[in-house]
């Protein structure tokens, strides 16, 4: 019979990575890992394996995601042991803005001679990323956005050929988790 993981016992990530932050005692090992893409981050129900090979379900109720560290716990029998999701890390283009408030404003050489405003660098950026419809995590210092192939580095550079002596990009695996207030597409 299927196990079947219907509860989420907190997060590996939010409480340190300490075996005492799972219930029970029931901590996890390597084969109670499950792996899952980001695209299978916001099924609520579905069928995996762990990495030690065992298949179990997942049903953590409708409008529920899958966060990375997850710990889930069986809703049959909570002293079973714990599974923990572990996000697949993807690849992705990072850029980052040369010079000091988003590339503009004194151009970063602190001489003066860029004029335009601190936020035009970062509007033009983000509005070609946009137009190519692609989420993406917004950090202090860098931008990312999922690819799919290593030659999308090239495409995007000459997309934002105008602003290339401003930022830096290059291609790099992560886990990806789009930003939060920019899940958002709508063409009213």
């Amino acid at each position: 019979m299927l196990d079947v993981y219907t509860a989420k016992a907190g997060n590996v990530l939010r409480a340190g990575g300490k075996e005492s932050a799972y219930k029970g005692g029931n901590g996890p090992t390597d084969g109670n890992v499950v792996d899952i893409e980001r695209a299978g981050m916001a099924k609520s129900r579905q069928r995996v394996k762990t990495r030690s090979g065992t298949e179990i379900g997942i049903d953590i109720g409708y409008g529920r995601t899958l966060r990375h560290g997850d710990i889930l716990q069986s809703g049959d029998d909570p002293r079973k042991p714990v599974v923990v999701v572990r996000q697949v890390p993807e690849k992705v283009i990072q850029l980052r803005f040369k010079g000091s408030r988003g590339g503009g404003g004194d151009g970063g050489d602190g001489s003066g001679s860029n004029r335009e405003a601190w936020y035009e660098l970062p509007v033009i950026v983000g509005h070609i990323i946009g137009n190519r419809h692609r989420p993406v995590s917004v950090r202090r210092d860098s931008i990312s956005f999922p690819i799919q192939d290593d030659a999308e580095l090239e495409t995007f550079s000459e997309l934002l050929a105008g602003v290339s002596d401003r930022i830096d990009m290059h291609v790099t695996e992560e886990i990806f988790v789009p930003h939060s207030g920019a899940d958002v597409h709508d063409h009213r």
